[in-house]
């Protein structure tokens, strides 16, 4: 057996090393001897956008890798790629259609209207046909008292078969509808949030409002919309939403962080950076995961304090932005916070298709953004904070992203008809780059791992009254910043241009984009430095099979066997080393750790069972004399498991489960 083993192990390491060769050979044939300039300038994709973006920006995207002029001479230059190389549009991107799920699960037949659940007889008639609709009815969804991990139901309500009046204070609802033949069979299934008024906490907002404006007499109130998508870089929001960017830069006006870096490589370093001002390193020292998450003390309470209503909706609630491994809260962080509807959709068995991205018949990111204009159209009175997080779109594949275009403009569309926009901070971004797929094997690849995108919409009124603040804008999104400036301009506009210092801790770290920014370097920006693209380029690729080469492979793959669990992971082996490549870095002394000749060597190989592909950056330690492995290992394509056979901690990638094979 064990013999039969050792041979499928060899016969399917030989077909990957045979897909890998014709990969990197086909790759390298098209990038060395096909007419590049031609097709470049020929392709629709590439030359539609082109066309819509300023004299600046086309320099960044110019065909012969120079640098912009407008960087020459800067402390730090990220490394110039051509983001809409035909070969790296045809990974990245695919073809991506709007995302729509009415036809893959069973009619939405009953819809909100204010605070009335009502039966669309349009849809009934259609689905059913007239009078075969028997009744429909509710029931109430609810969090477990110092549990967010669990739900709890109120019985079903009445039976109705047209409309009914929801009580004010419901929250989060379950519906289902039933056909008249054959009796008792279910036909519709939805679930959905309210927004409910609270009037007994009114006085409450309005006294801390007037402290606010009497105490601290701050000259502006905006409104905060936050809209996050995980994992998505500036590059890729460039070629998968090219609509959706021209009409932010060109209508609206947005600023385009160009050069906006990262705390780490996953969700929790860089929002912890934007809705704290911390670091990761820096909560460490005082907080582990075994602790409630709650001693954050995140931006939210900052808001609620001054009278704001604030709102938290997530759609993953295992693997999300704060939710993940044994991480939890004690109390929700906002005043509107829709987890426990996420909660029990994912517990409703066949409710939720396509790997996450629809819930019943509705798209998950339509779902999380009718919440949030529910919240913003309940409120239009009050000023708010909101902070809206979509994962699973872009979590396993960033072309997805594609399929939420048209929402997303829809959503702008909806704030500005309203002139809901005329009042508001709209941010749009993400929180870390590119984790892993085939652009990751990529030189775009690396780039677009550690460059997330952010896109800031200010209402035009407040950027002509302010214009030298539109004006530090308009350069900072040329320097290097990340979430850390994100966060502390957040703080100046809760208490804009206050007469009294604000009541709270500002944290020394991170400088506020309403500031003009210095040229900086990753340290002084907070950057660790295995996250940092100033002035990195490849000077020199090694032999794989060099014995300096071979030592390096070595050291990671050891370090990747320490990480994986022997008690439910296969045994990994070292199969083949992708390349060594050396790395020229911009600082002699990066967070404390120096560097020989300035540079480090970057090390990938592919491992099996699995086939994973692993990334380790190796700095020399003057200390020890020789190179030593940067504790940040980056996996290269998607970590799945199957549950059945073993559930490894979420953040283990280092893991390829027993029984697999």
């Amino acid at each position: 057996m064990n013999r039969m083993r050792r041979h499928r192990l060899v016969n399917r390491g030989i077909l990957l090393l045979i897909v890998y060769l014709g990969f990197t050979l086909g790759t390298y044939f098209w990038q060395n001897h096909c007419p590049r300039g031609i097709n470049l300038d020929t392709n629709r994709s590439f030359l539609d956008l082109k066309k819509k973006l300023s004299h600046r920006e086309r320099t960044v995207f110019n065909t012969k890798r120079t640098p912009p002029s407008f960087l020459t001479g800067r402390t730090c230059m990220f490394p110039v790629v051509d983001p809409f190389d035909p070969a790296i549009i045809k990974i990245a991107v695919g073809n991506k259609t709007t995302l729509r799920c009415d036809l893959d699960f069973m009619p939405q037949l009953t819809y909100i209207d204010g605070r009335n659940l009502k039966v669309n007889t349009t849809q009934v008639d259609i689905s059913l046909g007239t009078g075969n609709l028997s009744h429909c009815r509710y029931r109430n969804i609810t969090g477990g008292p110092f549990d967010y991990s669990s739900v709890e139901f109120s019985d079903w309500s009445k039976t109705f078969l047209e409309s009914v009046v929801l009580e004010e204070d419901i929250e989060f609802i379950e519906v289902e509808c039933f056909r008249r033949e054959p009796y008792n069979v279910s036909i519709s299934k939805s679930y959905f949030s309210l927004v409910p008024r609270r009037k007994h906490l009114e006085k409450l907002y309005n006294v801390r409002l007037k402290k606010r404006s009497i105490k601290y007499q701050p000259q502006e109130t905006l409104n905060i919309v936050m809209v996050g998508l995980d994992g998505l870089s500036r590059h890729q929001f460039l070629r998968t939403m090219p609509g959706m960017y021209t009409y932010l830069t060109k209508t609206l006006n947005s600023f385009d962080f160009t050069m906006h870096g990262q705390l780490g490589p996953a969700s929790l370093p860089n929002l912890l950076g934007l809705l704290s001002g911390s670091t990761l390193e820096e909560v460490s020292e005082w907080w582990d995961s075994a602790q409630p998450e709650d001693a954050f003390d995140l931006v939210f309470q900052h808001f609620e304090n001054a009278g704001y209503r604030t709102l938290f909706s997530e759609d993953n609630t295992s693997e999300g932005a704060f939710y993940w491994e044994n991480l939890t809260f004690l109390y929700p962080q906002a005043s509107f916070w829709d987890r426990p509807v996420h909660l029990a959709m994912r517990a409703d068995k066949g409710y939720i298709g396509r790997d996450g991205v629809c819930l019943g018949s509705r798209p998950i990111s339509v779902f999380q953004l009718h919440y949030l204009l529910d919240f913003i159209h309940t409120f239009k009175d009050k000023p708010v904070f909101s902070f809206t997080w979509i994962d699973t779109i872009t979590h396993d594949d960033t072309s997805n992203v594609g399929m939420i275009e048209q929402h997303l403009f829809q959503f702008y569309q909806t704030l500005t008809a309203t002139e809901y926009l005329n009042r508001t901070l709209v941010i749009l971004f993400s929180d870390h780059g590119q984790r892993w797929g085939k652009l990751r094997l990529t030189p775009n690849g690396y780039v677009d791992s550690r460059n997330p995108f952010m896109m800031l919409t200010f209402p035009r009124w407040f950027l002509k009254k302010y214009s030298y603040l539109a004006n530090n804008l308009r350069e900072n999104t040329r320097v290097l910043t990340t979430h850390l400036d994100t966060h502390q301009m957040l703080l100046d506009l809760l208490y804009f241009k206050s007469k009294e210092h604000p009541p709270f801790y500002k944290s020394r770290k991170g400088l506020s984009l309403f500031e003009r920014l210095p040229d900086r370097k990753c340290n002084e920006a907070h950057i660790p430095s295995n996250q940092c693209l100033c002035n990195t380029r490849v000077e020199q690729e090694l032999n794989t099979f060099s014995p300096f080469a071979l030592r390096l492979s070595k050291t990671l793959f050891n370090a990747i066997k320490a990480r994986s669990d022997p008690s439910i992971c296969e045994e990994f082996h070292l199969y083949y080393t992708l390349n060594v490549k050396r790395v020229t870095l911009p600082d002699s002394s990066l967070n404390g750790r120096s560097t020989l000749d300035q540079y480090l060597y970057r090390v990938t190989i592919i491992v099996y069972p699995g086939e994973a592909i692993f990334e380790g950056n190796f700095y020399y330690v003057t200390e020890l004399r020789r190179y030593a492995l940067d504790e940040t290992i980056d996996r290269l394509n998607m970590f799945k498991f199957d549950e059945i056979i073993c559930k490894p901690d979420p953040k283990q990638v280092f893991c390829f489960c027993k029984g697999q094979l």
